[in-house]
């Protein structure tokens, strides 16, 4: 599972990365507002599912005979 998380969350970072590309240059490029925010909502995702993912794939487990 934790293979699974990983590879998804690669996904979605370069997804993120990919809008991270694009927001610039759409906003140099004069693009509409709308384009601009597409951009910035799909970097925001992207990010989110990227941290989400990693954090649940590399979380320590707990040890509940040592507490």
């Amino acid at each position: 599972m934790k293979v699974i998380k990983i590879f998804f969350g690669i996904l979605a970072g370069l997804f993120a990365l990919m809008h991270c590309i694009y927001l610039p240059l759409s906003i140099i490029s004069g693009a509409y507002i709308s384009v601009v925010l597409a951009h910035l909502g799909g970097l925001c995702v992207g990010a989110v599912i990227s941290i989400t993912l990693f954090k649940s794939a590399l979380k320590k487990e707990d040890d509940e005979g040592l507490m």
